[in-house]
């Protein structure tokens, strides 16, 4: 392997299409590929490995489980592949297996006589969630094949979007449909970019169970959304703030006293891009593309303001600053 191209996991990422956690997580669980390792631990994956990767995205792509295709050898993916390409498109049958998020009234929905409408019965709750968090917490170490995350919100909002990305990489469901009741047009128009359908309630079984039908059979053809590392970060988690302004002031004045401006300087970087934080988040956006933007930069500065208050930790304890809170 020496001889031989390798490339670390950012760079696999990104040629193969498969974001670094699915990565890591197909590994651990299904071990479908298994890449050498520098001293350090890092992973460096082959070009058989990423030819691999590929197929078996290409093969989840279409519709299959990663749990059944796993442990398949390559021969044996191309002829599921072969096989689903020349059976009938007439759409997906039997049960959808799905995670529901919110209190959805119509799944609960029955018919005159008391008894449930056969349409209820296509979908098989694998679990119910009060909130899009309370499902990625609860289906960390869930392997189980997931065909369609059912979501029912009061307001699409941009922390909506990041937990709906999460959660769909999380589970690696094969489609997501959105109930909701109010949302911007730029906002309605992010969730669309994704593998997501929606839907305004308040609405029927019926119109749902067709809605993920028609998603689940349209996927395999569907080209997935290509994305850089700055359109990653409008997903990414918001870090929450390590320093108040209070703490900040404290830590601009403590400069004089320990004969170092570095606090100072981080200081003031940080609450510069905290304010920018707040402005992104707050921005009035006029189209979807200009919301896309403001999420991003909203993300990006949230994650530089991280690791600047990460180094001026290491600064407080090198220079053995106490705040108020810490005395």
């Amino acid at each position: 392997m020496n001889q031989e191209q390798v490339y670390k996991i950012g760079a696999v990422s990104k040629l193969v299409g498969i974001p670094a956690v699915t990565l890591r997580m197909w590994e651990r669980r299904h071990a479908v590929v298994e890449p050498a390792r520098t001293d350090a631990g890092g992973r460096l994956y082959s070009q058989a490995d990423l030819q691999r990767l590929a197929l078996v995205k290409q093969a989840v792509d279409a519709g299959h489980s990663i749990s059944t295709v796993a442990a398949l050898d390559s021969e044996a993916i191309r002829q599921r592949l072969r096989q689903s390409v020349s059976a009938s498109p007439a759409g997906v049958d039997g049960p959808i297996a799905c995670y529901v998020v919110g209190r959805p009234g119509f799944l609960a929905q029955n018919d005159t006589a008391g008894t449930k409408r056969a349409d209820t019965q296509q979908f098989v709750e694998l679990g119910r969630f009060d909130t899009i968090a309370a499902l990625i917490a609860a289906t960390a170490d869930d392997d189980r094949t997931v065909d369609t995350l059912i979501i029912e919100v009061d307001l699409v909002t941009p922390e909506l979007l990041r937990q709906l990305k999460r959660a769909q990489q999380q589970t690696s469901c094969s489609g997501t449909v959105v109930v909701y009741k109010f949302g911007t047009r730029a906002h309605l128009g992010m969730i669309k970019r994704s593998r997501a359908r929606l839907l305004q309630a308040p609405v029927q079984i019926d119109a749902v169970l067709a809605m993920a039908r028609d998603l689940l059979q349209r996927l395999p053809t569907m080209a997935p959304p290509q994305a850089d590392n700055l359109d990653q970060m409008i997903f990414a988690p918001i870090p929450d703030r390590r320093y108040s302004d209070d703490d900040l002031a404290q830590l601009a004045q403590a400069s004089s006293a320990v004969k170092c401006e570095c606090p100072e300087h981080l200081a003031g970087l940080i609450e510069r891009l905290a304010a920018f934080e707040d402005y992104s988040a707050h921005c009035e956006n006029e189209n979807r593309e200009d919301a896309a933007i403001h999420m991003m930069l909203h993300g990006v500065a949230a994650h530089a303001r991280r690791s600047l208050e990460d180094a001026l930790q290491r600064v407080v304890e090198f220079e053995q600053i106490e705040l108020p809170r810490d005395a």
